[in-house]
């Protein structure tokens, strides 16, 4: 069957395709960590090898769920054409005694929702998710990748900051590593990845603060400051493509002259929003963007300091009655259902 993609019904037709042909192929973990149950998705992807596999760990924005990130970030049918293992973490809702029932991660400086407001250990969580992916043997600890969106974002970066080791590259999407002081240091590199739209309304491309309460740094301060947590040296270098009738333009800065053989990048998208993914104008898409940084690079050692939780972790099953296509009937963090049909959140806010 023929589709004239540059028609809306054409995009929306190969986007949906794109999502049933992913469908199928999604599990479910839970454990317990912090007195609560915690929920993410798995999808080995097609040509996934039965060893030594890359894992790449998606973390959702604010107000979204792992199920919607599934359905709608690209990362599942790049699994599939790259032969990886995705796994996209959820985060915290309907906290008690939280006035923010969002879902949500504590990424630091004040974001975001309930997470932040209990203090909830998304370290420890996300470690433990790495642990159990680690536990059957498939994953190469060598190569455990992070992404996310937003307040994902943030979280990845927060992870990537605090337990490095465990950490091969990070691509992710529409925010900064918050709330750490100037004089931050790491234990040892990690190559990173930030993607962001001049024109995004919810996490400024320039340094504000965010809902009038959270600090963010801007995109160019937030490279600058992983440009010096990862002993980068030399300055950087720019490649710019100019925006054509179907395709934004973007500029790419890049630190290339780093510790340990790590890089920095910035992916600036002119006119991009706050978020790019599956749009038909982001050219290369989000995921094309971050897994080809990402997957350049290998962390010797990796897996270091992982929790040992390898009896705790359940079997992957399969997840029935998980329609994936929906983005419908995962639960959240408290073990109720999440709606997370639409991208506009509590407060008429954008999902971020």
């Amino acid at each position: 069957m023929k589709t004239n993609a540059s028609h809306p019904l054409g995009r929306v037709l190969l986007v949906f395709m794109a999502i049933l042909a992913s469908a199928s192929a999604v599990d479910k973990r839970c454990i317990e960590s912090g007195g609560i149950t915690r929920c993410w998705l798995v999808h080995v992807g097609a040509a996934a090898p039965t060893s030594g596999s890359p894992l790449v760990i998606v973390l959702p924005g604010y107000t979204s769920t792992a199920s919607r990130e599934f359905s709608r970030d690209g990362w599942a049918a790049k699994a599939d054409s790259e032969g990886f293992i995705a796994v996209w973490a959820e985060g915290t809702s309907k906290l008690t005694g939280a006035s923010d029932s969002q879902p949500s991660w504590n990424a630091g400086g004040g974001c975001c929702g309930g997470s932040d407001e209990k203090n909830i250990d998304d370290v420890a969580f996300l470690k433990s998710v790495v642990a159990c992916s680690l536990s059957d043997g498939r994953v190469d600890p060598a190569r455990v990748y992070l992404g996310g969106h937003s307040n994902g974002c943030a979280m990845a970066q927060r992870l990537a900051a605090e337990a490095p080791q465990l950490t091969a590259g990070v691509g992710c999407v529409a925010w900064y590593l918050l709330g750490k002081p100037a004089d931050l240091t790491i234990a040892e590199p990690v190559p990173i990845m930030e993607i962001h739209g001049t024109a995004d309304l919810v996490i400024p491309y320039s340094e504000m603060n965010v809902l009038g309460k959270i600090p963010s740094p801007g995109a160019l301060e937030n490279i600058e400051t992983w440009a010096r947590l990862n002993g980068c040296t030399g300055g950087f270098n720019t490649t710019s493509v100019a925006a054509t009738d179907s395709a934004l333009g973007y500029e790419v800065r890049k630190y290339l002259s780093c510790s340990g053989g790590a890089e920095v990048q910035l992916v600036t998208l002119k006119e991009g929003d706050h978020s790019p993914m599956g749009d038909p104008e982001v050219v290369p898409s989000t995921s094309d963007w971050a897994w080809g940084f990402v997957s350049r690079f290998s962390k010797p050692g990796g897996g270091a300091g992982v929790p040992a939780v390898a009896g705790e972790c359940p079997a992957v099953t399969e997840e029935k009655g998980f329609d994936t296509s929906s983005g419908m009937a995962l639960t959240s963090g408290d073990g109720e259902e999440v709606s997370d049909g639409k991208d506009i959140g509590e407060g008429g806010k954008q999902a971020s």
